[in-house]
C-alpha cells in the first residue's frame, strides 16, 4: 500500500503501482528512550502479506518496505526493502510503474531547492514504416500496379510499332 501524505510519494496516487521483487520486508521498531528520531512509513505491504523465513517458515502480517527516518537533528534516513527497485528489467517490462519516481522524490525530498523533474531518454532503436495488415494494399502494390504499367508500355510499344 503507498501511502499519500509523504514526501517520498509526491506525483503519485494511492493506486500507483510499485514493483519489488524478492523484498525484504521490515517491522518498525519502538525507539524507546531515544525519542530524537521519527519513522514514516511511506510503503507497506497489507494485511495478507507473508514473510518468507530461511527456514521455509511462513508470517503473515504487515511489513514495511519503505521508510523515512527523520532526526531531530537534521538527519534523515530513506530505506527501501529490495534493491529491485530501479532494475532495468523490472521498468523496462512495467513502465506503468512509478519506481522511479519514488527512488527521485528520495533523492531530493531533503533538498528544498530542487526538482524531480526528469527528461525521458529517447529510444535509438531504428523504426520501419511498415503496414501491419497489408493485405489489399499488398496485391495492389505488388501485382496489379506493376502489371498495369507493363500492359500500358506494351499497348503503348505496339501503336507506335504500327506507324
Amino acid at each position: 500500500m503507498l501511502s499519500t501524505y509523504s514526501p517520498v510519494t509526491d506525483g503519485c496516487d494511492s493506486s500507483s503501482l510499485t514493483l519489488f521483487t524478492n523484498s525484504r520486508g521490515f517491522e518498525a521498531l519502538d525507539p524507546g528512550t531515544d525519542e530524537d528520531w521519527t519513522i514514516t512509513t511511506f510503503l507497506s505491504t497489507t494485511g495478507q502479506g507473508v514473510a518468507v523465513t530461511e527456514d521455509d517458515q511462513q508470517t503473515q502480517g504487515t511489513y514495511i518496505l519503505g521508510a523515512v527516518a527523520d532526526g531531530s537533528d537534521g538527519g534523515r534516513l530513506t530505506v527501501f526493502g529490495s534493491s529491485s527497485l530501479l532494475s532495468g528489467q523490472v521498468i523496462s517490462q512495467n513502465p506503468s510503474l512509478v519506481n522511479q519516481t519514488l527512488f527521485l522524490n528520495a533523492l531530493t525530498a531533503t533538498f528544498d531547492d530542487t526538482s524531480t523533474m526528469s527528461i525521458p531518454s529517447k529510444s535509438l532503436e531504428t523504426t520501419y514504416n511498415t503496414i501491419q495488415n497489408p493485405g489489399l494494399w499488398s496485391t495492389t502494390y505488388l501485382i496489379i500496379l506493376p502489371v498495369g504499367i507493363l500492359l500500358c508500355g506494351f499497348v503503348f510499344w505496339l501503336k507506335r510499332r504500327k506507324l
